[in-house]
């Protein structure tokens, strides 16, 4: 039985999300399979890298949340760790209520921004 709700969905996870290689051999032979390789990118940033990987594919599992697209395409690939960097670097910026937004990581935040751009993650 498929997780998919429609058979559209799951032609769109194969078509734009599937880890493949570059000859178009899967890597990721299930969505399960998918799920595990984003939550174990997110969880190398942590100190407790094995826990925070089950946590993650709990929150991933049955589409209960859904990052990005360009972090679900991305998440495990090389370069490594892109998807993680990502909510990385968003932890050094603060949001208030109105909207407004300061950096408190100075240059350090920059760089990884930029760094995040040059890959395709920034938008």
């Amino acid at each position: 039985m498929s997780r998919f709700a429609a058979p559209i969905a799951e032609q769109i996870w194969d078509m734009k999300y599937r880890f493949k290689d570059a000859d178009g051999t899967p890597r990721d032979m299930t969505v399960e399979d998918s799920w595990r390789r984003i939550a174990r990118d997110l969880a190398q940033v942590e100190k407790n890298p094995e826990a925070w990987e089950q946590t993650f594919f709990e929150a991933l599992e049955d589409f209960k949340f859904l990052p990005a697209g360009r972090i679900t395409a991305g998440a495990g690939k090389k370069p490594r760790g892109l998807g993680a960097n990502l909510f990385r670097s968003l932890g050094r910026f603060q949001v208030s209520a109105r909207g407004s937004y300061h950096c408190r990581g100075g240059y350090g935040s920059s760089r990884d921004f930029v760094q995040l751009f040059c890959h395709g993650h920034g938008t």
